[in-house]
């Protein structure tokens, strides 16, 4: 039997490098911060952030070069550990619910 019965790990900033990405997709410098609130030191709002989130495409979702160094070894402790193993994220838009799955599914074999 195993030590868990379920384990959730987050997406964003834990399996998948979001910050990176979305300063990638921007065209600017990943700031030097370890605060989820990285878009303030892009001089951005809370509302313009989650603004720029809502208009981000499935594209932006997808894309596997962004998964983190230690995700597939966190993974499969996960698996050794715990019956089932699921990604919990927040996914507001159908787009990025869809990305995620698509990325989640492939690199993974996870539910989202």
């Amino acid at each position: 039997m195993k030590k868990y019965n379920t384990i959730y790990l987050d997406w964003d900033g834990v399996l998948w490098d979001f910050a990176r990405a979305f300063c990638d997709w921007n065209g600017v410098a990943v700031p030097d911060t370890d605060k989820w609130e990285f878009y303030e030191a892009l001089s951005m709002t809370a509302d313009k952030f989650h603004e720029v989130l809502s208009e981000l495409p499935q594209e932006f979702w997808e894309q596997e070069k962004y998964i983190m160094p230690h995700a597939h070894d966190l993974v499969r402790w996960a698996r050794a550990n715990a019956e089932d193993v699921y990604i919990l994220t927040v996914a507001p838009e159908l787009s990025t619910s869809r990305g995620k799955q698509i990325v989640a599914r492939d690199q993974f074999d996870l539910s989202v």
